[in-house]
């Protein structure tokens, strides 16, 4: 049986909502003095941050016994993937983020020399 926690990065937040419309995916117009609305251009209407944790996937979720955390990720070029971490007992959540994002990096450096590009 899978026992899942908070993820003790986010705090179990995962996504947050959006700062900019409150969550609400609209933003009152000012031109026309609050009569109507527009889609929030920070979010874009989605109502939540673009941020997402990267532990727990934005999921908010990590499994209760979790020895591996997978690490959801996309950057800028467009490129996603996941990457699995091993936590060891006693790993601050820094120490957790450090290896998640070393791992996404490695990942990432992989995928680029299979594309031909080489990677200091």
């Amino acid at each position: 049986k899978d026992e899942w926690r908070e993820c003790q990065w986010c705090g179990g937040v995962g996504t947050p909502e959006c700062e900019e419309c409150k969550g609400t995916g609209t933003k009152v117009c000012w031109k026309c003095g609050g009569a109507g609305n527009y889609v929030c251009n920070q979010c874009n209407g989605s109502k939540v941050n673009q941020w997402q944790c990267h532990v727990c996937g934005g999921t908010g979720q990590v499994k209760d016994e979790a020895k591996t955390v997978t690490s959801v990720f996309k950057d800028d070029s467009g490129y996603s993937g996941t990457c699995t971490i091993k936590v060891e007992e006693g790993d601050t959540k820094e120490d957790i983020m450090r290896k998640a994002t070393r791992a996404r990096l490695e990942s990432r450096k992989k995928q680029m020399e299979a594309r031909g590009i080489t990677v200091k």
